[in-house]
């Protein structure tokens, strides 16, 4: 069957594709509508637009055949993009919160980003896409051409944020985020006023602040920071912090359902925090770009979130931010900058098909929910462990080795020592190990021959460890045999840690004993075998 329609989906940026993709849903199921992509190669940021949408399946065409298509309309979701030869409507919408940010322009002084340049505004069919009745007015100030050819449609991205919050806990669970444990997202635009620009060390600083037990970090950054310096290049830039268990979010998909799960945010002036804010998500800004456009809802966000600050203890400022938390307080900006919400959907399929001369296929389209995320995620290997004993209690804490622990409370009374799985790479942190902890279970017998032969092959060793699921074998460095045995099954560091505490403190004797790390306690059978 040959299509009625032909869509010409311009991509120009990773950022603004993604949201183009997400836009273009609204013709799902609609065999009268052929989309065919092109690539504007105009921007500094183009890289990664192609593979992108290659891994979709999207047919692409050259940027010089996009004249040739026989388009009917034009979508894109970046003002910049100017096609020489075709004269199809075209239909712009925003890859983010508003028009909130100065950029520099072609002239050497400062434009507002989002709007579409004039050049482009005088064609007379070209519809900008905005979210809000501010943001037209907001446009008359700036380009009254951009303004008369406005229409407000809500924001799709806001709506499914909002109903995409019924799966919390499913995002939690795909993150590994247990009951107890505290989901803190960092999250950063671009340019040098950015968090990332600012604070390149803040993802370290809290991964070393924080019991790994009790808190994970994730990491979204703008898409033009993974494509402006390469994904290899950012990868390792973040390598020490990846070792050291942070979750690193693709650029191209899952900030959404990431920000939906998250206990805290700590951001800055990027969409992402303002979408925060937006789902009354516990905010905090790091930091906070004299480029955001005054009078506009994220100029707002300032003046109302709390800041982070790099003077004060990293853990007391994320427990106080989420305990003091006042629902609503942040919520009302979505007032300021999202209209029609629930409605987007429809308003803007409305739009489109009304540009194509063609008539919606029937019903409400669908409101989907985010995908599970997929971060970029590596279990820690090396930990540096606090314990003590405290009312017959082992109390352990563990920080990840790789980023050079500082925990935010008094550790002179604590016992420390390195613990390290089989399968950490870096050797000299198993060279500085007392423990050392077989990863994958195995059966009892074959615990105790594994931990016997790591323990002769690691001189400086104290104590090495295996586990059958729930019986956990321990061998000391004076050849006695150690087992702890729990009704649950458990992570073998967990009991491994905490006979080398009570070996360190001159306890280790037959007998239960309790352990405590993060907020679970797991009780274990003790049984010294002697020599």
């Amino acid at each position: 069957m040959s299509s009625v329609r032909t869509v010409l989906a311009v991509g120009r940026t990773v950022t603004s594709t993604v949201r183009l993709l997400e836009v273009l849903e609204l013709f799902r199921d609609d065999v009268r509508v052929q989309v065919v992509f092109a690539v504007d190669p105009g921007s500094v940021f183009r890289d990664g637009v192609h593979e992108l949408l290659v891994s979709t399946g999207a047919k692409i065409v050259s940027w010089d055949r996009a004249a040739t298509v026989g388009a009917s309309l034009v979508v894109t979701a970046s003002e910049n993009v100017a096609l020489a030869g075709v004269m199809a409507p075209m239909v712009v919408v925003p890859h983010g919160v508003g028009f909130h940010k100065l950029v520099p322009g072609r002239d050497g002084g400062l434009r507002v980003s989002g709007v579409v340049p004039d050049r482009v505004a005088a064609r007379g069919d070209v519809v900008l896409v905005v979210s809000h009745p501010a943001q037209v007015a907001q446009l008359k100030q700036v380009s009254p051409l951009a303004a008369a050819q406005a229409v407000v449609a809500g924001d799709l991205t806001y709506d499914r944020l909002m109903a995409s919050r019924r799966w919390r806990d499913r995002y939690r669970r795909s993150l590994g985020i247990e009951e107890g444990r505290r989901l803190v997202v960092l999250t950063s635009t671009w340019r040098g006023q950015s968090l990332w620009g600012r604070w390149r060390d803040l993802p370290a600083q809290l991964l070393a602040a924080l019991p790994a037990d009790q808190y994970q970090v994730a990491m979204v950054l703008h898409p033009n920071v993974w494509f402006g310096h390469g994904p290899w290049q950012v990868r390792t830039w973040l390598a020490r912090e990846r070792e050291a268990g942070l979750m690193v979010v693709p650029p191209t998909a899952g900030w959404q359902a990431t920000v939906i799960a998250a206990d805290v945010v700590v951001g800055d002036h990027g969409s992402v925090a303002f979408y925060a804010a937006a789902l009354d998500t516990p905010l905090l800004l790091a930091t906070f770009g004299d480029e955001v456009a005054p009078g506009t809802a994220m100029a707002d966000l300032r003046r109302l979130a709390s800041r982070f600050d790099p003077g004060l203890p990293v853990r007391q400022q994320l427990d106080e931010a989420m305990a003091g938390h006042r629902p609503g307080r942040l919520a009302g900006l979505a007032g300021e900058a999202f209209t029609l919400v629930g409605q987007a959907g429809a308003t803007l399929r409305d739009l489109l098909y009304e540009r194509l001369r063609l008539p919606p296929l029937p019903g409400p389209p669908p409101v989907r929910a985010w995908p599970v995320p997929v971060p970029e995620h590596a279990p820690v290997a090396s930990f540096v462990v606090y314990s003590q004993l405290d009312a017959a209690v082992v109390v352990l804490r563990r920080y990840p080795a790789a980023v050079a622990p500082y925990p935010e409370e008094e550790t002179e009374r604590l016992l420390r020592h390195r613990a390290v799985y089989d399968d950490e790479p870096d050797l000299r942190s198993v060279e500085n190990a007392s423990v050392i902890v077989r990863r994958d279970t195995c059966d009892e017998a074959t615990a105790t021959a594994w931990a016997t032969a790591e323990l002769s092959s690691n001189p400086g060793v104290r104590l090495t460890a295996a586990s059958s699921g729930h019986t956990c074998v321990a061998v000391l460095d004076d050849n006695r045999r150690i087992t702890a045995t729990s009704v649950e099954s458990h992570d073998p560091m967990v009991p491994a840690t905490a006979i080398y505490t009570l070996l360190r403190i001159g306890r280790l004797r037959d007998g239960a004993v309790t352990v405590r790390v993060g907020g679970d306690e797991r009780s274990f059978l003790l049984r010294v075998h002697p020599v």
